[in-house]
């Protein structure tokens, strides 16, 4: 067991609001995700939320104070959205999707950080929701909830126009990921574990369109739920064996419950990732190109937590890099130079917990290499049978 190392808070939201959604590394500086779009408790609709990050080799927050409307040329200094809940680097570009805008109407955004400067594209007809977006054949895509269907639309002008592609014949109107397996591009909404199935869209590289079966026993084996067989697909990432993700039950209106980590090679072609820590929960994912990382934790009794770090080279062996422990959890995980960032978090009814949520901790390459002995598993109560 190591010492993770307090940097600071930056979020100026409390409790489950403070909560780190994302870490992104980008150009040697940490963008950190904040707020919460949820309309129930705890503290619903939080926005809006500053574009807040740290700078590693300078020890030292930052918040962007200028945001300028590529339309109308506002400034605010703020993005207007109850939650900043992912980062994604598009054809070499920061970008934030609008995940749920303030404003009334329903005309969505993104958010595109252009030679240090950072630009709110105001341009997507239609959407209460902006969830994923995806580079795809040189054009660019999102993933929408509406008021009507959970809809796919894309750009042919970097994102200052839109048509819609498609809709998913699916559960509900949102649709939540967007992710290329096999050549094709898929778009899912809430899919469904064990014996049953729901469709993805499925488009191809000439934008023809389809509606594919995704099977619960196949896409999320031996996926484990807990209140209803409803979902979710989260934190996809592309590594070198095909295509990893956190599966896990809908919670709290736009979030997940992780219960478990897989791999695919196609659509229904998935295999579930064990650990050798029993009871380890997957939260976060990052890949480098000569190895693949997954943070999970362990709940002490004593309402601590353990956070795992296990890294892989081959996708069948998974080697314990470190362990820590904290006053709760950390939900997302960046690696600069070496060094691991960490982003806490606290579920709606942790609020033991909410005085650490927000907070951004770090543990330095020369604390964890060479990797310390194995250790005994943790036993916990928590622990399934």
């Amino acid at each position: 067991m190591i010492e993770a190392n307090f940097l600071g808070k930056r979020t100026p939201k409390i409790g489950y609001a403070a909560n780190v959604w994302d870490l992104q590394a980008f150009e040697n500086r940490l963008y950190i995700g904040h707020g919460n779009s949820s309309n129930s408790f705890p503290m619903p609709n939080a926005g809006p939320c500053s574009i807040i990050g740290y700078v590693p080799a300078e020890n030292r927050f930052f918040t962007a104070n200028t945001i300028i409307n590529k339309l109308s040329g506002q400034i605010r200094n703020v993005a207007d959205e109850q939650q900043i809940d992912k980062f994604l680097i598009l054809d070499g570009n920061l970008v934030i999707p609008g995940h749920d805008a303030r404003e009334p109407g329903y005309t969505g955004s993104f958010y595109r950080l252009e030679n240090n400067r950072w630009f709110k594209y105001q341009t997507i007809p239609g959407a209460a929701h902006v969830y994923d977006m995806i580079i795809y054949e040189n054009k660019l895509f999102a993933a929408l909830g509406t008021g009507n269907q959970p809809t796919v639309v894309v750009s042919e002008d970097n994102g200052l126009t839109w048509r819609i592609l498609g809709t998913i014949d699916s559960y509900g109107n949102r649709a939540y990921s967007l992710f290329i397996l096999g050549g094709n591009l898929y778009a899912a909404g809430l899919l469904v574990a064990g014996h049953a199935y729901q469709n993805v869209l499925e488009i191809s590289p000439y934008l023809n369109t389809a509606s594919v079966r995704v099977y619960g026993e196949l896409m999320f084996p031996n996926f484990r739920f807990n209140y209803w067989p409803f979902t979710k697909m989260d934190r996809i990432t592309q590594v070198t064996a095909g295509m990893m993700y956190i599966a896990g039950e809908p919670y709290n209106d736009h979030q997940i419950d992780p219960q478990g980590i897989f791999l695919a090679t196609g659509i229904n072609e998935a295999s579930k990732i064990t650990f050798p820590q029993l009871g380890a929960v997957p939260v976060d994912i990052l890949t480098r190109p000569d190895a693949t990382y997954i943070l999970t934790y362990v709940k002490y009794p004593d309402r601590y937590y353990t956070m795992l770090v296990y890294k892989t080279t081959d996708f069948t062996e998974w080697q314990e890099l470190f362990r820590f422990k904290y006053e709760t959890y950390a939900m997302s995980f960046e690696e600069i130079g070496g060094d691991f960032y960490f982003g806490t978090a606290a579920t709606t009814d942790q609020t033991v917990s909410w005085n650490y949520t927000g907070h951004l901790l770090t543990v330095r390459q020369s604390d964890y290499s060479p990797p310390p002995p194995s250790h005994t598993p943790i036993q916990t109560p928590e622990q399934p049978e």
